[in-house]
């Protein structure tokens, strides 16, 4: 999790290795403490050893090289033979200098990225950008019933990306009509899905507490066990009410006003790190949480299929080794299982026990433990961690919370995604997970189209710069009905 601390951001670095030698300093050996706890982060490794883009690993060497060979292909495409072509050193060393141009710290390698991105990417992370922006532009609320009328009022609400998002300027916090001032440097914050997730679950499980007791009529129409379920959490947040829309942006903007670099008092180092490293979530993360929480077991089909023959087919079977009792068997495989798929020193069991035929090879498994999703190392850690209580800071709020009350989606490190923009030098940088490897991400697209006007090369029927005022409006409407 140290290792996802944002390029740049020592403070956080140095105040999370603190908080490790504070809780672990009798567990590590001098050695390590000195050759890697140092408080350098070039000893350590991690994106804070590095700026945005750069590579500082054997893996990501092998990964720029196929960048590279990716923009010799690119550059080959345009001859009539590039077979022939590709003999000529001349294409590779443009393709070398192309690459070198893109991570040159004098360059500015966004300069012309929203009308021609510089590299796409395996991810289409640029695509799922535009189609973010679209989604925004088509946004339209559902019309407004009259009281007297009789029908229900129907919600839709904005994407929470961008609906519980803020800008800012230093410490104020500025409004929408921004946005295209190209020369006026802006801080873009958005809030991460576990981030939103958790305070709606902490807002509404206040709400069920202060209604407890009360006539049924009076109850909610959710349940405490719903607010673990993802799937119903985001259809809340469809959903959400004007009032307690208002309610979780006044929350958040809290919560975004604590999201300093400094360990608060009785905040544990896994909350520190949940609330300061940065790490992007699985693409299909919601999804898989939701299909876990609802899934059933399939019970088994006992049927016997039947032959041609219309009669019940028999299975072969296996040959067995009888040398060897079944207790004898399951204690071998229980100490290879012990050993994570090692060799065992016991080489007799493996001759002579696990062989069941001189033609068949045992198959030996390692065993590698899980880090995310349910019953991983990051669960463990906040379900264990004994300084698990609220945090003096945070203990005034009514919705406060615990690391436990964190609802924690695969993969995803971190409250805020902060993206800014330069007026005076014109650079743009994020401290999401793809930025950190990259230099590159779809909060980068945002700020260039909504703030910089520069629009992307496409459908010829597209006219982005109409589209890109329907996002302000849209922007400027359902944000400014939150903002008290």
């Amino acid at each position: 999790m140290i290792a996802n601390i944002p390029c740049g951001d020592k403070v956080t670095f140095q105040n999370a290795l603190d908080s490790l030698l504070e809780k672990y300093e009798d567990d590590i050996s001098d050695h390590v403490k000195t050759a890697y706890l140092n408080g350098n982060p070039n000893c350590l490794g991690g994106h804070c050893s590095k700026r945005p883009g750069e590579v500082t690993s054997t893996q990501g060497m092998e990964r720029r090289g196929g960048e590279v060979k990716k923009s010799h292909q690119d550059i080959l495409s345009d001859h009539n033979n590039p077979r022939e072509e590709s003999s000529n050193p001349m294409h590779l060393m443009a393709a070398v200098a192309r690459d070198h141009y893109f991570h040159s710290s004098v360059s500015n390698p966004l300069a012309k990225f929203a009308s021609s991105p510089s590299r796409p990417g395996e991810d289409n992370f640029f695509g799922k950008a535009c189609k973010a922006l679209r989604d925004l532009c088509d946004y339209s609320p559902p019309p407004t019933v009259t009281l007297g009328s009789g029908r229900k009022q129907k919600v839709n609400n904005l994407r929470s990306t961008w609906l519980y998002s803020f800008l800012y300027s230093g410490e104020e916090e500025l409004s929408h009509d921004v946005l295209g001032k190209k020369d006026s440097s802006i801080e873009f914050y958005f809030p991460t899905a576990s981030r939103t997730y958790t305070s709606l679950k902490m807002l509404r499980k206040a709400k069920l507490r202060a209604m407890s007791g009360a006539p049924v009529e009076m109850l909610m129409s959710y349940k405490e066990e719903d607010l673990d379920d993802v799937e119903k959490l985001s259809g809340m947040l469809t959903t959400l009410p004007i009032g307690e829309r208002k309610e979780l942006r006044a929350n958040l903007a809290l919560k975004r006003l604590h999201n300093t670099p400094e360990r608060k008092p009785g905040e544990s180092l896994a909350a520190f790190l949940f609330r300061r490293a940065h790490r992007d979530a699985d693409t299909d993360a919601l999804v898989e949480m939701s299909n876990k929480l609802h899934s059933k077991k399939v019970q088994p089909n006992n049927k016997k299929k039947k032959n041609a023959k219309g009669t019940k087919s028999r299975k072969k079977k296996e040959p067995v080794a009888t040398n060897k009792s079944y207790e004898e068997v399951s204690e071998a495989q229980l100490a290879l299982d012990k050993d994570g798929g090692e060799i065992c020193n016991d080489e007799l069991a493996i001759d002579t026990t696990l062989k069941t035929s001189t033609n068949t090879k045992p198959n030996f498994k390692a065993e590698f433990p899980l880090i995310d999703g349910p019953g991983g190392v990051i669960e463990a850690a906040v379900q264990v961690d004994s300084n698990d209580a609220i945090p003096e800071w945070d203990a005034d709020v009514d919705c406060a919370e615990s690391v436990r009350d964190r609802v924690i989606v695969k993969k995803e490190l971190g409250d805020w995604i902060k993206a800014t923009y330069n007026g005076g030098n014109g650079k743009i940088r994020c401290d999401c997970k793809r930025f950190n490897y990259h230099g590159d991400c779809p909060h980068c697209v945002y700020i260039e189209v909504l703030h910089l006007e520069k629009y992307p090369n496409g459908n010829a029927n597209e006219q982005w710069q109409e589209m890109r005022k329907k996002m302000i409006h849209n922007l400027k409407r359902e944000c400014g009905r939150l903002t008290p």
